[in-house]
């Protein structure tokens, strides 16, 4: 065996090159953000399915209280009377008038109550900003009897 074969190798031969190092380095970085950016899609999901979750919880909570509230107690209703809201929901209570027109619960003193339609429809929508700060809500509706 001749030594002078194993050592006359080129230096292209030898090893990578700086261009295919740095190519590589680049496909990697790139691979990389795309996970990051998945990673970070999947969170904020989660965020929102749970978000969501606790409205939905929270609206069931508000139409079996309200189901089983006298017409009269409907009408006195306030809002921070029937539910445990987190810090960053709002809640609204409003009915629709014969007209179509909503009226938000207390009812004000220019609505008459005997001019309801019956059954009333009455709608409890909770409010909430969403991980990137867009507003999103969940609505129930339940029909009362006076």
């Amino acid at each position: 065996m001749d030594m002078r074969d194993a050592s006359s190798t080129t230096s292209a031969e030898q090893g990578m090159t700086l261009v295919e190092i740095m190519t590589a380095a680049a496909l990697i970085s790139i691979a990389f953000l795309y996970i990051l950016g998945a990673v970070l899609s999947v969170n904020e999901t989660r965020a929102t399915v749970q978000q969501q979750a606790l409205a939905v919880s929270q609206l069931s909570s508000v139409t079996e209280s309200l189901g089983s509230m006298p017409f009269s107690g409907l009408l006195a209703l306030a809002d921070a009377d029937i539910a445990q809201l987190a810090p960053d929901q709002d809640l609204t209570v409003e009915c629709f008038t014969a007209d179509g027109e909503a009226v938000s619960f207390p009812l004000p003193a220019d609505v008459d109550p005997d001019a309801l339609p019956n059954p009333l429809e009455v709608r409890v929508t909770v409010t909430w900003d969403g991980p990137r700060g867009r507003t999103m809500s969940r609505s129930a509706s339940v029909l009362m009897r006076r």
